[in-house]
């Protein structure tokens, strides 16, 4: 049986983001947005929102939630920024991932991942 994505994403926020001191709302905003099952196999979608890594294949992992969070929040980065620059403040205009480089990519680069 499947289960409601949307809700477990939700309920993830509330209780292994915010009760955990994750406060930022930019980064509470990202993590409610971001559709974390769409970078997993199918088979593991039930599993998605699950308070721990997960594979991805090839012997990668996607992180645990908790841990993404912390780490943009006390990052307070954006996409495409270094630290120190400030951007924090265009978070909010991010509309999603234009693309993902794993491990397959990876190797049709020669190797190279990044």
């Amino acid at each position: 049986m499947a289960i409601d994505l949307e809700n477990a994403r939700e309920r993830m926020v509330l209780e292994q983001l915010e009760r955990r001191g994750i406060k930022d709302p930019r980064v509470l905003a990202a993590m409610r947005t971001v559709a974390r099952h769409r970078f997993l196999p199918a088979e593991l979608h039930d599993h998605a929102y699950d308070d721990g890594p997960l594979p991805i294949g090839d012997s990668q992992t996607i992180s645990q939630p908790y841990m993404v969070a912390l780490m943009s929040e006390v990052a307070e980065l954006t996409v495409g920024e270094q630290p120190g620059r400030g951007g924090q403040d265009r978070l909010p205009q991010v509309r999603g991932v234009a693309a993902v480089r794993g491990p397959a990519s990876a190797r049709a680069a020669g190797g190279r991942a990044g």
